[in-house]
């Protein structure tokens, strides 16, 4: 029988709760951590608007915001829009809603940029790709499917890689990130023989799976978060956790 990448909990409720037909090799996010960290605080539900957070710039004598300062201030303007972006799909879709992000320095500058899957089931989920610019303003870079679709990354160059997979059929898409644009330059497709994986292919292209937060609301319950690391390798949180970002 195919193996694929294991099925979520998310993945099931969120297709259910979309009204689409709950399909048992669906893709999941595909890495976890064991027990929540002693120590580390959950985020709090985010039913209201989120907090409006000022980071204080530091700017060089052309006006434009320093490397040393980005650093300071990249962490608040991405979870301020994490929290914008899941406000907003709860606010429209009766509560239900999806969201998925990972942090990745693209273009190789030392801040990472932000990717971020949302939506409320498998047939909406779309993935915008974010930087903040000398200025220290966001900016989105690149907007990029997301159905059936986890992060991941090519272990030689470090480009961005997206894995996509349904019904035994996948695909590995690269991309990059120059002079402030994202690009793709490389794609594989495949179909899962009976004794593969998909993980063989990502092994084959030398691809690994990304860290990342995975978190989501059904609208009928209390929000859950999960940090994964690996497939057997996750923290669980309550409400919308974005102490991953900073």
């Amino acid at each position: 029988m195919k193996k694929l990448i294991a099925i979520s909990c998310l993945a099931a409720l969120l297709l259910a709760g979309c009204g689409t037909e709950i399909e048992e090799e669906s893709f999941s996010s595909p890495e976890k951590t064991t027990a929540a960290s002693e120590g580390v605080s959950a985020q709090a539900e985010t039913d209201a608007p989120a907090e409006e957070t000022t980071a204080a710039e530091e700017t060089t004598e052309g006006g434009d915001v320093s490397a040393g300062g980005i650093m300071d201030m990249y962490p608040a303007i991405y979870q301020e829009e994490v929290s914008r972006v899941w406000n907003e799909t709860a606010g429209a879709n009766n509560g239900l809603v999806s969201v998925d992000y990972a942090l990745r320095d693209l273009d190789g500058n030392g801040v990472p940029e932000l990717l971020l899957k949302h939506g409320t089931c498998e047939a909406d989920f779309m993935t915008d790709i974010y930087t903040v610019n000398d200025m220290g303003e966001l900016t989105n870079v690149g907007l990029l499917g997301g159905s059936h679709a986890v992060f991941a990354y090519d272990e030689t160059s470090g480009d961005l890689v997206i894995l996509s997979g349904h019904m035994g059929i996948g695909s590995l898409r690269w991309f990059r990130m120059e002079n402030g644009a994202l690009s793709e330059t490389n794609e594989v497709s495949f179909e899962i023989a009976e004794n593969e994986t998909y993980d063989d292919y990502m092994e084959k292209n030398n691809v690994a799976y990304m860290e990342f937060v995975s978190a989501f609301n059904t609208g009928e319950g209390e929000t859950e978060s999960y940090l994964y690391h690996n497939a057997d390798d996750f923290e669980k949180y309550s409400g919308l956790y974005l102490d991953y970002i900073k």
